[in-house]
């Protein structure tokens, strides 16, 4: 078998990532690299999205989280990416559902937001859908992203990075009050034990980007 390489916006290793989907991909070794490992805190903290930028929130190695603007953290997830494939990786996936539509790689590279999306689309017919996401300050951006392909949509900021089953069990409520019937997790940081306290709570069907990515890649390498 051939090496999956995993790109994070942040940094790695991502121990509360990987191990949801590492039983599905059998036998290929995985290689975490960040966009950020390089990075001491003065160069994190210059990366701070400022006003117009697109927000992406992330996980550091000392377990605190960071928001970092899109534009300028692009160039960096491109240098893992390339990294990765001079580490020998045979197929990459990003780690992240915001869109990066210049990120390009001379191997098989699986990308949340098409491949998450798509199948939101696919399951949304007749759904009156909420989204999760990480921060409030994503939130326009992240409506503006779903509804893109959806219409309208309900949009609930909750963090994964200090997880409560009370919190997320609540932001489900306040989107099935409000008539949702498919919850969407629009985060790879977003895990398993999440979407149960959300299903739970609510009795909806939640869709998980980081499981439903997971599995379209292992279907695409055959595991």
């Amino acid at each position: 078998m051939g090496m999956l390489g995993v790109v994070t916006i942040g940094q790695a290793p991502r121990a509360d990532l990987v191990p949801d989907f590492l039983h599905l991909f059998g036998d290929i070794a995985i290689q975490q690299r960040g966009a950020l490992d390089d990075l001491d805190e003065k160069g994190i903290r210059a990366l701070k999205p400022e006003a117009g930028e697109r927000v992406l929130s992330t996980l550091l190695r000392n377990g605190s989280s960071a928001l970092v603007s899109h534009e300028r953290v692009a160039p960096l997830v491109q240098a893992t990416v390339d990294q990765l494939e001079r580490d020998g990786a045979s197929a990459i996936l990003l780690a992240c559902t915001d869109t990066f539509k210049d990120l390009h790689s001379n191997r098989q590279l699986f990308l949340p937001e098409g491949l998450f999306t798509h199948a939101v689309t696919a399951m949304a017919t007749g759904h009156r859908v909420g989204v999760m996401c990480p921060a409030d300050e994503q939130i326009p951006a992240v409506r503006e992203q779903w509804e893109a392909h959806l219409g309208p949509v309900d949009v609930e900021a909750v963090s994964p990075y200090d997880f409560s089953p009370e919190v997320f069990a609540s932001a489900g409520q306040r989107l099935a009050s409000r008539g949702c019937s498919l919850i969407v997790m629009d985060c790879m940081a977003y895990s398993v034990a999440m979407k149960t306290a959300v299903r739970d709570s609510t009795g909806l069907p939640v869709l998980l980007s980081r499981t439903i990515t997971a599995r379209l890649a292992a279907e695409f390498l055959d595991v």
